[in-house]
């Protein structure tokens, strides 16, 4: 995922414009080869509506299909987006236990 730009009020939104930096240029190769370029930035906005409107990335029905999701993910997206969550809620507990840490 994009990282989420900071400011002093904290985490305020996703940057799609890095995956146009050179160390992604094979992501953003593979984003419009597949024809996923446009539909990822609709998503982004989506996500970042969120993050504006509610301070989270997702809510709690995306958050719950994508737990019941962790066995078959090639990856860890509940816990990323688990955590970010806990980030823009400024919640360092939350944070740990996105990650399973004691």
């Amino acid at each position: 995922m994009p990282p989420v730009r900071t400011c002093s009020t904290g985490p305020d939104r996703l940057r799609p414009s890095l995956l146009r930096r050179p160390r992604h240029s094979e992501l953003q190769k593979r984003l419009d080869a597949e024809g996923w370029d446009s539909e990822s930035r609709e998503v982004l906005q989506l996500m970042n509506e969120n993050i504006h409107e509610d301070q989270e990335v997702f809510g709690e029905e995306i958050m719950e299909s994508l737990r019941l999701r962790r066995p078959a993910a090639h990856q860890p997206y509940y816990e990323i987006v688990a955590a970010m969550n806990a980030v823009l809620a400024s919640d360092q507990a939350r944070f740990s236990g996105a990650w399973g840490a004691p």
